[in-house]
């Protein structure tokens, strides 16, 4: 929360430069569009995969951390990319649990690793088991199979 803070309220802090006319904007979205479109399918086999998780990491925070990026360098921010937007695959998943909005670490890695909402407090169940239920959580019935097994 703290480091979300400082992005957005830092944000001002910085001179950002002039967009010099309305074609610079037409510009960068054609080769946007030419660059999308050229992406060649891949169909081979991986041989590994990295999984990124960042709790609390939606597109809202995602768009400040890349503002302040791009104003560091003098920009406005808005027009720069962070890393991972230019992977050639990437999605996006709502992480959150059954009983809350905001939810905990074990419950975005159950979500994102398993398929499956779950309460707050639970790892690798379904929303059966509630927090502190060790009797529930040893059924195979509320057990969550992870992508991690396949």
């Amino acid at each position: 929360f703290i480091i979300n803070l400082y992005l957005l309220l830092g944000v001002h802090c910085t001179q950002a430069q002039k967009a010099t006319g309305k074609q610079i904007w037409w510009d960068l979205a054609q080769n946007e569009l030419a660059a999308a479109l050229n992406v060649r399918r891949n169909e081979n086999v991986a041989k590994n995969v990295i999984l990124f998780l960042g709790d609390g990491m939606g597109i809202t925070a995602a768009t400040a951390g890349r503002i302040y990026k791009g104003q560091q360098k003098g920009l406005h921010g808005e027009e720069g990319y962070l890393a991972w937007e230019r992977f050639p695959n990437m999605g996006l998943l709502k992480t959150y649990n059954v009983d809350r909005q905001v939810p905990d670490s074990a419950g975005t890695a159950t979500a994102y690793l398993c398929g499956v909402k779950a309460n707050i407090g639970t790892l690798g169940v379904g929303p059966e088991v509630m927090v502190e239920d060790c009797g529930a959580s040893l059924q195979p019935e509320h057990q969550a199979t992870s992508i991690l097994k396949w």
